[in-house]
């Protein structure tokens, strides 16, 4: 197979792809992946905006997010091609008690279009009800209307009141419910 997704459907992709877990050895990987990632889709699409030390340093902390609650992978083969992280324990700028912080999800651009930010989303939800959350919450850098509107697409709600600075970055809130697991019980007995 060759290293571009040119030429291959979502089915065909489909049967090579996992989503697992994050590991110490993806650390450097996933770092590099969201550098690139958030590179092209925020801060070369947007006028203004600069990819700063600070923020590289920010994502390329694999570690820090692995260990604040966890960090999976989604790969093609074994590529990885896409990552999010889900934190237990957000940091002082988080604004809904007892929520998962949603961050850094990420498809490389070779990959954007055949869902794999939905799957992703798809997967931190499960998590989120296993974990027993009530609420996943994240920001959007203000302006990235293309991402507001994927995150609303899988029934995120803006929450001005996450609105906040990050690395002097202006950051918009938002927010999903996760429902409460339904009864396995059958309504027959």
């Amino acid at each position: 197979m060759s290293s571009s997704a040119v030429g291959l459907n979502k089915r065909d992709i489909a049967n090579y792809i996992s989503l697992r877990e994050a590991t110490p050895s993806d650390d450097s990987p996933v770092g590099d992946l969201l550098v690139e990632s958030f590179g092209q889709t925020n801060y070369e699409k947007m006028d203004g905006l600069v990819l700063s030390q600070a923020r590289r340093e920010d994502l390329r902390d694999v570690s820090a997010r692995r260990h604040a609650g966890g960090v999976w992978v989604l790969e093609l083969g074994y590529r990885i091609i896409g990552s999010y992280s889900l934190l237990k324990f957000p940091t002082a700028d988080h604004w809904i008690a007892d929520s998962l912080l949603l961050r850094c999800l990420a498809v490389h651009a070779e990959f954007h279009g055949l869902g794999f930010s939905g799957l992703m989303l798809e997967h931190a939800r499960s998590i989120a009800a296993s974990w027993k959350a009530a609420t996943i919450s994240l920001h959007v850098t203000k302006g990235a209307n293309g991402l507001a509107r994927l995150y609303q697409s899988h029934g995120y709600v803006r929450d001005a009141k996450g609105d906040n600075l990050f690395l002097g970055t202006a950051i918009e809130g938002y927010s999903l419910k996760i429902p409460t697991s339904l009864s396995l019980v059958s309504p027959h007995g």
